[in-house]
């Protein structure tokens, strides 16, 4: 016979007629905190992602300059590394829908050029009067 580490036997605790209720199955006991409904809907509404120091830059830019291809965005950043300013610049901008693309199907052309969408030119207009009331 083994001793368990609590006192008395294994066998003496399963012989008992105790009957062992889960607090997660004991319909009687009252659940605290929400219920499944309430569990499911959020507190408070999702909250946009602030726009990234890089994507800020890129909208500036070309608010400042109108379209703009890769080398001329490098250029005027002053940033030598294409697939840096291509991944944390522009593919990021994309994606947040604040530039697009002129030439939509040709996402690698040398001839591509990105403008801003109304997205773009709207963040830069709030951003200019924020900057402006500072």
């Amino acid at each position: 016979q083994r001793v368990h580490p609590g006192g008395g036997s294994i066998r003496a605790m399963h012989a008992s007629n105790v009957p062992q209720i889960s607090p997660q199955l004991d319909s009687r006991r009252p659940r605290s905190g929400p219920s499944r409904d309430q569990e499911a809907q959020p507190v408070t509404p999702p909250v946009t992602p602030p726009v990234t120091p890089p994507v800020a830059g890129l909208v500036s830019l070309l608010g400042q300059r109108g379209e703009m291809g890769n080398a001329e965005i490098r250029k005027r950043l002053g940033l030598r590394d294409r697939v840096h300013v291509r991944k944390h610049y522009v593919d990021a901008a994309l994606a947040d829908g604040m530039i697009e693309t002129t030439i939509p199907g040709k996402p690698t052309s040398r001839l591509q050029k990105y403008r801003l969408t109304t997205k773009g030119r709207a963040w830069l207009a709030a951003y200019r009067k924020e900057i402006k009331d500072s």
